[in-house]
């Protein structure tokens, strides 16, 4: 006779690798039952061109982190590598299993594809699969209508609170199932898990925000006047939710009212561009204004090999490629300077472009990458075309070309001015210029601008504003 199987609640972690305001978590606990917590190593993350061993190693340290805390509450974290779908029919035969749980992830194709087959074969099987709306996200939303009083509601609610639930009901406990280890690749990348998360915000709340402002466009000082909460808000070790609560209390400080009001405005933003990409994920692979469709550039793959291996010959530009490549950061500004570049100047297609950076950016999250490399890209027909000239940026965020001079180290004897104008780098053992900056940039602008009016891109303007926004300012 074959014996009874155990009864469990299983909670699947994607990315939202933390206990805290995690109300996933804290409507599992409501069922009762004893708890199975996974992590699945699986193809959204394995092979996957978007993720990188950088991606690895934080995602590694976030769950031993988590692990830690799940034991306080007498639990485990049980770790699978391997598609998703192996994993649940693993879990089916050995388990009965009446409840899923986990958060609606934002994801890109890869991770909608999993989805797809795990709601199948858990309705196959009889088994609920109850995922938790995150950031104030609405999934199936056609429009903006009741949007933002809906994220308000969100941002206001109380944290979800696990502390007296999950101590009460028993563990399930797997054997060999423990967490690899994997160093970070790079000097300067930020390390994962809740814990350091929280050491970035209260140091940025306690002091670094007061020059925020001051540094944010600058390529140096931001990396440390800038939060850098980032890639804890993409894994999920903080939520959004807690970082704007607090921000409020904050707020209340003299000091600290501008920076901080300036702080939380950009958290907010999250939010929108994960709904717009939430409603219309065809964002991954074209361009969200459809009138751009047919002006499509074709990338040069001289040219995108050597923006992608920092050789541009544009310190800045390459400055920032390598700072990337290493640490797996850099500002808003200087992420707008990479974008723009390859796709103004370089004439490289958006998606290559954006393909390049997504494996580098340490704080990859899909809901913002692709919807704001089209933005700064040009490609959305609402948004004013923003041309950046790399020299300009250059001279103004970094003056005295110390951030260059770290990463482009080629040019340590170079003073500012040549750095600044392209003049006598010709001396250094230095890349050449792949493009001429002038002529570069004031075709782009005739080419781009010139797009802005032509009458498909002009018609899909309309069908944007009324799907993604509240009204012709916002984008």
């Amino acid at each position: 006779m074959a014996k009874e199987k155990d009864s469990v609640c299983v909670y699947w972690f994607k990315k939202d690798l933390r206990l805290a305001d995690n109300e996933a978590v804290e409507r599992a606990i409501g069922e009762k039952q004893p708890m199975l917590f996974i992590y699945i190593a699986d193809e959204v993350s394995n092979g996957n061109a978007y993720y990188s061993a950088m991606h690895d190693a934080f995602a590694l340290q976030s769950l031993a982190d988590l692990a830690t805390d799940l034991t306080q509450y007498g639990h485990s974290l049980h770790y699978f590598s391997g598609h998703a779908k192996g994993v649940f029919n693993w879990l089916i035969d050995r388990y009965n299993i009446a409840n899923v749980y986990s958060h609606e992830e934002v994801g890109e194709a890869t991770s909608y594809k999993r989805d797809k087959e795990i709601g199948a074969l858990l309705r196959e099987q009889g088994i609920k699969w109850h995922q938790i709306a995150k950031d104030g996200i609405r999934r199936g939303a056609k429009n903006r209508k009741g949007w933002a009083a809906n994220l308000e509601s969100w941002k206001k609610a109380s944290l979800a609170d696990v502390n007296d639930g999950l101590a009460k009901f028993p563990a399930v406990l797997l054997e060999g199932k423990a967490l690899p280890t994997k160093p970070l690749p790079g000097e300067g990348t930020q390390p994962g898990g809740r814990r350091n998360g929280l050491r970035y915000l209260h140091s940025f709340y306690d002091d670094r925000a007061k020059d925020y402002m001051k540094g944010i466009s600058k390529p140096a000082m931001s990396r440390t006047t800038c939060s850098r909460i980032s890639p804890y808000l993409a894994w999920g070790c903080l939520s959004a939710r807690e970082v704007l609560q607090a921000a409020k209390v904050v707020r209340q400080e003299a000091r600290l009212r501008f920076p901080i009001k300036a702080f939380e405005s950009r958290v907010g933003w999250r939010s929108h561009f994960m709904q717009k990409f939430e409603s219309e994920s065809s964002i991954e692979y074209e361009p969200v204004n459809k009138g751009f469709l047919q002006y499509a550039l074709p990338s040069d793959p001289a040219r995108l090999r050597a923006y992608k291996e920092a050789e541009t010959g544009y310190p800045l530009v390459d400055a920032c490629m390598r700072c990337l490549q290493q640490t797996g950061y850099v500002n808003f500004r200087m992420r707008a300077v990479l974008v723009s570049f390859g796709v103004h100047y370089l004439r490289l297609h958006w998606k290559d472009v954006a393909d390049v950076l997504a494996p580098i950016f340490l704080d990859f999250e899909p809901g913002i990458h692709f919807p704001q490399v089209q933005m700064q890209a040009g490609l959305t027909g609402i948004n004013i075309v923003r041309i950046y000239n790399p020299l300009k940026q250059s001279a103004e965020n970094d003056a005295e070309a110390l951030f260059i001079k770290k990463w482009v180290p080629e040019l340590l004897m170079a003073i500012p001015a040549e750095i600044h104008t392209l003049a006598g780098l010709g001396r250094y053992d230095y890349c050449p210029q792949i493009v001429e900056p002038k002529s570069s940039h004031s075709q782009a602008r005739e080419y781009f601008w010139a797009l802005q009016k032509a009458p498909e891109v002009l018609l899909d303007s309309k069908r944007i504003l009324s799907k993604h926004t509240f009204g012709p300012r916002m984008a």
